[in-house]
């Protein structure tokens, strides 16, 4: 659970840093990435080219509301209502 624990914080230090190669390091060569536009990107050079283009025009940054064990992962959904 520790190793999962660090890929999940190191994926969201590379997304808050807009670091598209740590990022697609963590994926495969045939990723298939869903897309509001097109439905879905194949392969990490789509995904790239849609990451580079969202960052062109936004600053996300995400942070988790509260982290919980749970028998599923060890990250636990924050109810929104």
């Amino acid at each position: 659970m520790e190793a999962r624990r660090e890929l999940l914080l190191l994926a969201r230090a590379a997304y808050n840093s807009q670091d598209a190669d740590v990022l697609l390091e963590l994926v495969s060569d045939d990723v298939e990435w869903p897309n509001d536009s097109t439905g879905r990107l194949h392969g990490k050079a789509e995904v790239r080219a849609r990451w580079t283009e969202q960052w062109s025009r936004t600053r996300p940054h995400d942070e988790p509301a509260r982290k919980e064990p749970n028998d599923q992962s060890d990250i636990k959904p924050v109810d929104s209502g």
